[in-house]
């Protein structure tokens, strides 16, 4: 630049400096701006692996090689990426656009219109479906769980139970369509009649929670789709916990104070204490369980009374598609640890068979360690019973993307109930007591999944998933608010007390008229108006005669003026034995003239005629 610009030779040292400094300045500008990179680690780099889960993992999975290598997307400050390990590969990624708020798909429905579904789901088959209220969020939402059972008013103690639960994390959309529609399938194949179904509903208590964060996940359709935990705040600020790192762990105590997931500003903040949110305590007042991973600890029985322990947990998560079982907070295994990872291989083995997707299997600390994890807490304080985590897939078209396209949803749900119902029909069909799954060797025998052996999953065959039959209209009726029922019920029954007076009042009509002394016909001066001789067909006019006639005498009827069938009209007050003759027609018509007819027939002056009959 000095040569050029100034035609003489510049210092070289100096303008170095000055040059890295600038760079320095320029870098420190964002120098710590949260940004998406992907990092590849090698499997046995531990240390860089421990250090990456401290942070946003957006998706994670094992790369297909000979050397065993992990590949993450992970949302995270710039400088905090800087200090892994010599061993990582770090990419910067284009994230200019990643959505903010909800505008790609209309289609998944909001916390709101979720809890709606749910309610009226249960009351359309409250015949083996009952919804039941958890607790309450933050925000004063409920926290909704469906039980499906041959009697789901009661707590049936000798039967297993199964819990399916969704949306730990509120940007994770598609973790909410599984177990809802899951829910849904269920309850319309056990009302078709179809065997499976019917047997797993029968011999069992299914239960499924498909929204239990429910305030961040309205929270990401309205303001935030990246938001990721619950509604916690203080006075100042909005800071959420992450859900499924508030559950007890051994590892707790052992966190140095520094730890990243002690800071309320990270994503991973798993709050002041283990079940510190009304959510997690919601599952703990559902499950119970020992108060410490002791085998012999004591055990803390369901607050709410509903259940009596459950045999088996699946919690679903997206994206990444894996499924993942116990432990993810430390690197060793349990005592069921292989017989979880043969069963887990056959689950990914059945959604394959339905739509062609590949799902990992692999224990959860495979790809990070996630401390205070939900399926971590079931397993160590429920005797290593069996849970497993279910990463669901994202976007193709962007790997940090978690909006699944529309398109999508449904080969997705139909995978993972074909999956979920599997691992009920096995959990039920093994017998394995609730507290000696770590005893157990798995055995896909026993439960064959292709019994017609026409290479395809049973729980899928056929007509499975054809499109609901439309409600019926009582099955509407029964969706709707008891005051609309009630509103409508005092409208039939008043419609049809004043049907039953109209008729009555006709019949009385009737009868009145069919009772009464016919009056003499009016003379006329015309021959059409004289009464036709016997057996001669009446013309119009003399049948208009004869129906006026019988108008005016229901008149005299109705108005006391006719004397009663079989008796004697009066005769003139001179005693004479001339017979009164009726007045005029027109005359009848009138007031004046209806009084002066019923005191003897006689006929009226003009006077007495109204003009206007």
């Amino acid at each position: 630049y000095q040569r050029r610009v100034h035609g003489r030779r510049g210092n070289f040292g100096p303008n170095l400096m000055r040059l890295a400094v600038a760079v320095l300045l320029l870098s420190l500008t964002n120098c710590n701006a949260t940004r998406i990179f992907e990092v590849v680690i090698p499997c046995s780099d531990r240390n860089s692996i421990e250090y990456l889960s401290r942070h946003d993992i957006l998706s994670a999975e094992r790369l297909p090689s000979r050397v065993c290598e992990q590949i993450y997307h992970v949302m995270a400050p710039s400088l905090d990426v800087t200090f892994l390990g010599k061993n990582a590969s770090i990419r910067a990624m284009d994230s200019s656009n990643i959505p903010k708020l909800k505008s790609l798909h209309a289609e998944y429905r909001d916390a709101d219109e979720v809890l709606t579904s749910i309610i009226n789901l249960a009351k359309r088959y409250s015949s083996f479906m009952k919804v039941y209220k958890l607790g309450k969020t933050l925000q004063g939402r409920d926290i909704l769980a469906l039980k499906l059972s041959k009697s789901p008013s009661k707590n049936l103690p000798n039967l297993p139970e199964i819990l399916y639960v969704g949306v730990h994390h509120a940007r994770e959309w598609i973790a909410l369509e599984v177990p809802l529609q899951l829910a849904e399938h269920i309850a319309w194949q056990y009302q078709q009649g179809h065997a499976t179904v019917r047997r797993l509903v029968d011999s069992s208590e299914i239960w499924i929670v498909p929204l239990l964060n429910a305030d961040g996940y309205q929270y990401s359709h309205q303001k935030d789709r990246w938001w990721r935990k619950n509604m916690r705040s203080d006075a100042t600020r909005l800071f959420g916990v992450d859900l499924n790192r508030n559950y007890p762990s051994s590892i707790w105590a052992k966190l140095p104070a520094y730890d990243e997931s002690w800071q309320k500003d990270t994503e991973v903040y798993r709050g002041v204490s283990p079940f510190s949110e009304p959510e997690t305590t919601a599952m703990l007042k559902l499950m119970g369980g020992r108060t410490s991973e002791e085998p012999n600890a004591p055990w803390v029985p369901s607050e709410l009374n509903l259940t009596d322990g459950f045999t088996a947990v699946i919690s679903y998560h997206s994206y990444g598609q894996q499924i993942m079982w116990p432990p993810g907070d430390r690197y060793e295994k349990s005592p069921n640890f292989e017989m979880m990872k043969a069963m887990g291989e056959e689950y990914a083995r059945i959604m394959k068979a339905v739509s062609g997707r590949q799902y990992s299997a692999m224990p959860a600390y495979g790809l990070y360690l996630a401390i205070g994890d939900f399926c971590d807490w079931f397993h160590y304080h429920h005797d290593y019973r069996v849970c497993y985590t279910i990463e669901l897939p994202g976007s193709e078209s962007s790997p940090w993307d978690f909006n699944l396209p529309v398109e999508e949803i449904a080969p997705t749900v139909h995978e993972n109930i074909a999956g979920a119902l599997w691992f009920a029909d096995y959990m039920l069909t093994a017998t394995v007591p609730a507290d000696k799954w770590a005893d157990h060797t798995f055995d896909p025998a026993i439960v064959s999944f292709d019994v017609d052996s026409d290479g395809v999953v049973d729980y899928v065959d056929g007509e499975l998933f054809k499109a609901p039959v439309p409600p019926t209209i009582s099955d509407r009726i029964r969706t709707l608010h008891p005051g609309v029922v009630a509103a409508l019920v005092v409208t039939v029954v008043v419609g049809l007390v004043l049907i039953g007076l109209l008729i009555w009042c006709m019949v009385c009509l009737t009868r009145m008229l069919r009772t009464a002394s016919p009056l003499a016909p009016v003379p006329r001066s015309d021959a059409a108006s004289s009464p036709p001789t016997a057996g001669a067909p009446l013309t119009a006019s003399g049948r208009l005669d004869r129906m006026i006639d019988a108008l005016a005498n229901s008149a005299m009827v109705l108005t006391g003026g006719l004397p009663p069938v079989g008796t004697a009209a009066p005769g003139p007050s001179d005693g004479s034995l001339e017979t009164p003759q009726p007045a005029p027609l027109a005359v009848l018509a009138s007031p004046k003239s209806l009084a002066a007819a019923s005191r003897g027939y006689a006929p009226l002056s003009g006077a007495d005629v109204d003009p206007e009959p």
